[in-house]
Order: structure tokens, then C-alpha cells, then sequence
């Protein structure tokens, strides 16, 4: 710099650099050839009441297209307005214009009480068949200062224009009875089309509180 169009080799065969303790190395630019497999951190989003939060692709550093083919959203700490709600998200193909994919789904879930716990169960009131209403991820959240809900949200191949997009989520709440809840969810986005947006929110109250952060899955 200032040139520009310039190409160079760092260093020759057997060399190594060493970046030291207290220096950091920003990438403003687009790195090749390190490999797959790292997660790479391309959002985050701090929740105080927002009635639903968008991660729609192209906007505001937001990537949702075939540059990953896996996703993940990772949820801690949320907590919403309401007691005895689920936290819930959906999918767009139009840049966040609608968000009402459809969606089947499978939900399983188990918990812990201080009364004795439960064993795991098939929650047919989570499940879904062609829905396009919003997925949920659990139920019954509580709202005393200290409980709150955590987990992920993984996407398949979003980008894709061939298949339709498979989806897990795995999540824990406090409930509001003093219980433990655990729960797993799958599926799949019924649509061909690419899928460019995702919204979080809960089916009754705002999102009071919590960080939800999304990582693309280098390839």
C-alpha cells in the first residue's frame, strides 16, 4: 500500500512467522487457503425488548447464502417478557419481506424437576407439518430474574437452489415450576428456493434480554 494490483509471496517454503503475544492480526479483506472446518463469527446481536430481531443476508454484514454450507445460531441467555412462552424463529426467501417458509418438524424434549424428573418425550404440540407459522424451539420459558433459555440453531446449505434445507436445534430453559427442560428439535425447509433471512422472537411478549450470535462453518 498505496499500490495497487500488486501480488507478492510471504516468505519462502520452511519459513516460519510468529505473531506475539499483544499484537492482533484484522482481516478487512477475504482470506483463502486455510482450510475448512473453522467457525467464523459474522453477527452478533444484543437483545433489550425488541418485539423480533432479523439476520437477513446483505444487510448490515449479515452473510446467509452459499459462502457456508452450515449455519449456526447460538442463543444465550434470552429472556422474554411474558412467562410460560416459547422462543421461536422463521425463514424468508425474499430478504425478510415474509417469513413464511414452510416447515416440518419433529420435538422432542426432557426435563428435571425439583419433584423428580421426567423422561425424555415426543412433544407433538412443538411439532409441525407444512407449517409456515414460526418454529419453536421450546415452551414454558420462565421470567424470574434468573432463568432465562440457551442453545443453537443449525441450517443446511441455505444457499441452495436443488434441495430443501434440513435444520436441528438444541436448547435448554428454566421453566417456570422449578424445572429443568431440554429440549431437541428437526426438520426441514420445504422450499427449493434459497432461504436469505431468519427472525428470532417469542410467540407472545418481546425479547427482553440475551445475545444471539451467527457463525458461518467454513467449508
Amino acid at each position: 500500500s498505496p499500490a495497487t494490483g500488486t501480488a507478492f509471496a510471504l516468505g519462502d517454503s520452511g519459513d516460519t512467522f510468529t505473531v506475539p503475544v499483544g499484537a492482533t492480526i484484522v482481516n478487512s479483506g477475504t482470506a483463502t487457503g486455510f482450510g475448512g472446518g473453522s467457525w467464523n463469527l459474522i453477527k452478533t446481536l444484543t437483545l433489550s425488548g425488541e418485539t423480533d430481531v432479523d439476520f437477513v443476508n446483505g444487510v448490515a454484514d449479515v452473510v446467509l447464502d452459499s459462502t457456508y454450507n452450515a449455519y449456526c445460531f447460538t442463543f444465550s441467555n434470552i429472556h422474554g417478557s411474558v412467562i410460560n412462552y416459547s422462543f421461536q424463529w422463521n425463514g424468508s426467501t425474499d430478504t425478510g419481506a415474509t417469513y413464511d417458509v414452510s416447515k416440518t418438524q419433529f420435538a422432542n424434549r426432557t426435563w428435571n424437576c425439583s419433584g423428580g424428573g421426567g423422561a425424555p418425550t415426543h412433544d407433538a404440540g412443538e411439532s409441525l407439518y407444512q407449517a409456515t407459522t414460526p418454529a419453536h424451539m421450546n415452551n414454558s420459558l420462565g421470567i424470574d430474574a434468573s432463568e432465562c433459555c440457551s442453545g443453537q440453531l443449525w441450517l443446511y446449505s441455505l444457499g441452495s437452489s436443488t434441495f430443501r434445507k434440513m435444520y436441528n436445534t438444541n436448547t435448554l430453559n428454566t421453566h417456570s415450576s422449578d424445572c429443568l427442560y431440554g429440549w431437541i428439535t428437526g426438520g426441514e425447509i420445504e422450499t427449493t428456493a434459497a432461504c436469505d433471512a431468519i427472525q428470532f422472537s417469542m410467540n407472545t411478549g418481546n425479547l427482553d434480554a440475551g445475545v444471539i450470535s451467527l457463525y458461518g462453518l467454513g467449508k
